[in-house]
């Protein structure tokens, strides 16, 4: 092996490949499934005739002493890396993941973890601000006037890119001091594992204090940046010390002389001027002296420094950034100091389109998670082939490598498992990822509690790699994935236009193939099997993705309802002309609450069963952190970044929303309530005439009524920091759900007695009568029409990408190619069958 870190790689390799054994995202251990002998494993890693003797030591897997030997055997395996760097890390993700953590329960493993898949250049901006206060010391800028200008610890990312300023904080000087000094342990151990970190440099924003001193003997030096998400001149527009200015590179010289003084020449530096900001010109000196000046400062400390930028924003303000902008950008520093991070190659690459950043070294990337939000989706035949297929092609000599930069990690482990694995090219041009790639890793993710499948769970995701399917899918930037984690909108345009709205368009269904799969060994479990602690259930990664894929499921369905249903079946309830009387009203909008809260709350016991899900593990973390005297600022923190984000009227709001334990029900669904409460006020005008709601008005009420106070609200309550039922409890609540959800998993079919099931029949097309649904099967229709109080059935496969939901009214059949289920209670109140053919009804 090369280096430490491509060791560690090899030993994962080795543990998944021949030991059926893992080390996967999940908090608490929750990813593990190590079985590793007590007297330690002769690997062969890498290039045997290359290899040298060594002892590898790691606390994961109980700290066993791991030998490599160069034995030379044909038994070994050799694989080489897609380019020089596995990069890991958004700025973001020190904000929605990591904000609050601390070395002992989060980041010694994390490092583990990345060295066991092979990083070697990870992100580490932990030490930022107390840099910050040690170079503006030098400037006459004391630390009060220094932290003013700091966000609060859950914001903090974004005022290291420029974004915001002073917004809920600032923390005291010893928060920072300990950070510091976190930052520190956390650079020793990537360094012992062969990771090369990369810490931060002087981009050109500075503080207003800086500014005020400084301005008088400098004017005209200063520009301010631009509004960013509603925060005006108050929290956001920063100060921008201009790249001409003398001052510029003094600054600069000294915080990295601060960098170097705490950490040693560090060879990556990290920088951001321009994210989601507009240069005050777009003329191309500026833009080259703009990025010369970020080179020279770091280079003028550490001559051997590289520069690392994120190319998010080359992307995300297109509109501005044309190819001739960015190529002047770029052309301020020599090619061989620049690593541009492609942020979002998986999705949205700007390397095609700027021939390779114009021969500038760039990564390519999988960013995948915006917000840290939970969603079951992603391209894995994109991750598995593309960054092998760029790098080989030729046509983009530049790429040096693979990175994951999530804004929000430990989300969906088998996608990064994945990209991990294409980064070291196990997957060539990705032929494998249907067969020998999927069986290693959940032979590795089960061990030996494996054989207890079906051969199925070997393609576990395989229906999800089908057309439409959640792992063959790309979202929009930013959708999110389960509507009541998010304010409910309150009419369907709305739902539809909002940026942040859920975003289905892949197959639901595709989700819930795969979830039938994990269940089926539970179906041929005795409940004693549920206590035996070395059955498959005593795997905290199995119970892990039942809860996981359950949860994605149930939220699938409430998504259908909501996005689908609500406002179409509000409209066709209480239809313009029609005399609505109150009562009916408040009739209506009771059920409708009844529905969708009942199903929250199932979503909230659920995730309440596994250690990622919990709200008060996040709070928990937040006052272990919090230096005396702050932990109602870190708790503010903790809960205004869940809800309404920040900044003037909110404008992020839900964006770093979470399905948590906890959250749910204290948060979400009182703010459904408050929603089904407001409809049943304003639906109906003085004449009992439908009334279409206004979504500024409801917008305005949600804020003030609960998300502007959630922050209080939720500091007076305790919240569990690990679920509280044991493992015989939990797969009696999952097993219960599923039979309430999917009550076909088990193989029984009675629930469709209550229909009468139509085949080869065409529909008529009614828009007061149905509306489409995102799924197509059956069972899920049937789940999302029981969210309606007046939906008479439904039609799956009624066309192409879905079916039918119907309300009201029995819909007109003819002969055709659909099949229909209608309720036998509607139809036995109309007391008339429609029109059709092969009319079919279940008797037991």
């Amino acid at each position: 092996a090369s280096t430490v870190s491509d060791a560690a790689y090899g030993l994962h390799h080795y543990l998944r490949r021949y030991l059926n054994s893992s080390v996967a995202w999940g908090v608490a251990g929750t990813g593990y499934n190590i079985v590793i002998p007590a007297d330690g494993l002769a690997v062969a890693c890498g290039n045997p005739s290359a290899m040298k003797s060594k002892k590898l030591k790691s606390r994961i897997g109980g700290g066993h002493a791991i030998r490599t030997a160069s034995d030379g055997d044909d038994g070994s395996v050799y694989v080489e890396s897609l380019g020089s760097y596995r990069y890991y890390y958004n700025v973001c993700t020190f904000g929605y993941t990591s904000a609050f953590w601390n070395w002992e329960d989060r980041w010694e493993q994390e490092i583990d973890w990345m060295a066991l898949h092979g990083l070697n250049l990870v992100l580490m901006s932990l030490p930022t601000e107390h840099l910050w206060i040690q170079t503006y010391a030098e400037f006459g800028i004391n630390a009060s006037d220094a932290t003013a200008y700091f966000t609060g610890p859950a914001f903090l990312p974004w005022n290291r890119m420029g974004n915001i300023h002073s917004w809920s904080g600032p923390a005291s000087p010893a928060f920072f001091q300990q950070q510091y000094e976190l930052a520190q342990r956390a650079v020793e151990r990537m360094r012992d594992l062969g990771i090369n970190p990369v810490l931060p440099a002087f981009d050109g924003h500075v503080a207003g204090a800086f500014v005020t001193k400084y301005q008088p003997q400098y004017p005209g030096n200063f520009s301010r940046g631009s509004d960013w998400g509603g925060g005006g001149a108050q929290f956001s527009m920063n100060y921008i010390l201009l790249p001409s200015s003398s001052l510029f590179k003094q600054v600069g010289v000294a915080y990295m002389k601060n960098v170097v003084a705490g950490f040693g020449p560090n060879t990556y530096y990290a920088a951001d001027t321009w994210n989601e900001m507009d240069p005050p010109s777009f003329d191309p000196a500026y833009l080259r002296t703009s990025s010369a000046a970020v080179i020279d400062s770091i280079r003028s400390v550490d001559p051997n420094g590289i520069w690392l930028m994120q190319g998010w924003t080359f992307y995300n303000d297109r509109g501005w950034w044309h190819t001739d902008r960015i190529q002047a950008y770029l052309s301020g520093a020599p090619i061989g100091q620049l690593i541009i991070l492609d942020l979002t190659s998986d999705n949205n690459p700007v390397y095609p389109w700027t021939s390779g950043y114009y021969g500038h070294w760039f990564i390519w990337n999988m960013l995948h998670n915006y917000g840290g939000k939970r969603g079951i989706y992603g391209a894995m035949d994109v991750v598995a082939a593309t960054p092998y297929t760029t790098i080989t092609s030729g046509q983009y000599p530049s790429m040096m490598g693979v990175g994951a930069t999530p804004e929000g990690s430990e989300t969906n482990p088998v996608l990064y498992e994945l990209l991990f694995d294409s980064a070291w090219g196990v997957l060539n041009s990705g032929q494998q990822l249907r067969g020998e790639w999927q069986a290693m890793f959940w032979n590795a993710r089960y061990g030996s509690q494996i054989t207890s499948f079906d051969t199925e769970v070997l393609s576990l995701a395989n229906p999800m790699l089908t057309s439409r399917g959640a792992y063959n899918y790309i979202p929009p930037c930013c959708s999110h994935f389960v509507s009541f984690e998010n304010r409910p909108f309150v009419t369907y345009d709305s739902f539809m236009n909002n940026p942040l709205v859920t975003n289905t368009a892949y197959n639901p269904d595709t989700v819930t193939g795969a979830l039938y799969q994990l269940l089926k060994p539970l179906a041929q479990m005795s409940q004693q099997d549920w206590d035996e602690a070395a059955s498959l259930p005593g795997l905290k990664t199995y119970r892990y993705d039942l809860v996981d894929y359950l949860r994605q499921v149930i939220g699938n369905i409430v998504t259908d309802a909501h996005f689908g249903g609500l406002a179409n079946y509000l409209s066709a309830q209480f239809p313009q002309g029609a005399n609505n009387s109150v009562a009916q009203v408040d009739s209506v909008m009771q059920d409708l609450q009844t529905r969708f809260v009942a199903a929250m709350q199932d979503v909230d016991d659920l995730v309440g069963c596994d250690d990622n899900y919990m709200l008060g593990r996040w709070l928990q973390e937040a006052k272990n952190i919090s230096p005396p005297g702050e932990e109602q600022l870190f708790l503010t923190n903790a809960i205004r970044q869940l809800s309404l984000w920040g900044l003037i009227g909110g404008q992020v709001h839900d964006y770093a929303s979470k399905q948590w334990n906890g959250l749910i029900s204290a948060f979400y669904i009182p703010r459904w309530k408050l929603f089904f409460s407001y409809l049943g006020g304003v639906i109906i005008d003085s004449n009992g005439q439908w009334n279409m709601p206004a979504e500024d008005e409801w917008d305005y009420l949600s804020t003030i009524e609960i998300e502007e106070p959630i922050t209080a609200t939720l500091q007076r309550q305790t919240f569990p920091v690990q679920p509280t039922t044991d493992i015989k409890g939990a797969y009696a609540l999952i097993t219960g759900l599923a039979d309430k959800y999917l009550p076909d998993w088990r193989g029984d079919n009675s629930w469709q007695d209550e229909y009468t099931i139509y085949t080869n029949v065409s529909i008529g097309w009614s828009s007061s009568q149905l509306y489409q649904s995102w799924s197509s099967t059956a069972v899920m229709q049937h789940s999302v029409c029981k969210m309606l109080p007046e939906c008479v059935g439904f039609a799956p496969n009624a066309y192409g990408n879905g079916g039918y939901i119907y309300a009201f009214t029995t819909p007109q059949l003819g002969s055709g190619t659909s099949t229909i289920y209608l309720k036998k209670a509607a139809l036995a109140a109309k007391k008339t069958a429609p029109a059709g053919t092969n009319r079919k009804s279940r008797r037991r």
